[in-house]
């Protein structure tokens, strides 16, 4: 079970630092006026007021190949508005352009409306309790690697779930103050789709599937919104 424990590669993959290429039109696009709600990039959903950050710094990566053409790469959210936070960071195989997207989160103004009648006064978002280390590019070793991937579960406070991992070059835990939680009636049941990466040829031991994640209910009538974070499955063996 995913969170359960750490697990590692058999040897340390190749690491790599690819350029940081965005997607881009071939063409100008032409001058359309300032638009409103999520054409700004922000919009409250109840009781949280949400951000689309596009722009990432990269924090770590990987070969999947052996020819090193296939690679995964993972980055972290920067230029965060001031009072946002992070719900985790971003995950995109090295083959395209960088287009990808993360939401962060603020509590909104409160309204008399739009508040659950569960919520029992607890703040829409609360820093976790701890981290798990869930995996590890480490070849488990004795000494400490700085430099390879560490991927870390961010535990909620009850009441509260995370919606995303961290990832670090450094065996240190990420600072409580990194992530937040969302309580756990603002969110909804997401499934796996799209898979970004699959480290079963690196892996004699514990293989992983890396996903992109979606809302399970979707559609005209669905409430659920993508953050953009990806999930991990362990495959057992």
């Amino acid at each position: 079970m995913l969170g359960c424990g750490c697990f590692s590669w058999s040897r340390v993959p190749d690491r790599m630092q690819p350029e940081s290429e965005y997607f881009s039109l071939p063409d100008l696009i032409p001058q359309w006026p300032q638009g409103s709600g999520f054409a700004t990039s922000r919009i409250t959903l109840g009781e949280l007021e949400v951000c689309q950050i596009t722009k990432f710094q990269y924090i770590w990566g990987c070969n999947l190949s052996k020819d090193g053409k296939h690679g995964v790469s993972f980055y972290k959210p920067i230029g965060i508005p001031d009072g946002f936070c992070c719900l985790g960071h971003y995950c995109q195989s090295n083959e395209k352009p960088l287009r990808g997207f993360v939401l962060v989160a603020r509590q909104a103004a409160k309204q008399q409306d739009c508040c659950s009648p569960n919520s029992e006064n607890m703040p829409a978002l609360q820093n976790p309790v701890d981290y798990s280390l869930v995996w590890s590019s480490h070849d488990g070793g004795d000494k400490t690697f700085d430099g390879c991937g560490y991927f870390w579960l961010p535990q909620p406070p009850e009441g509260y779930k995370a919606l995303g991992f961290l990832v670090t070059n450094k065996s240190k835990k990420p600072d409580l103050e990194e992530v937040k939680c969302v309580r756990a009636d603002l969110t909804d049941t997401c499934e796996a789709c799209g898979l970004i990466a699959d480290t079963h040829s690196k892996s004699s031991n514990m293989p992983l599937l890396i996903w992109s994640m979606r809302p399970l209910h979707r559609g005209i009538y669905g409430r659920g919104v993508p953050v953009g974070t990806f999930l991990l499955q362990q495959l057992l063996e």
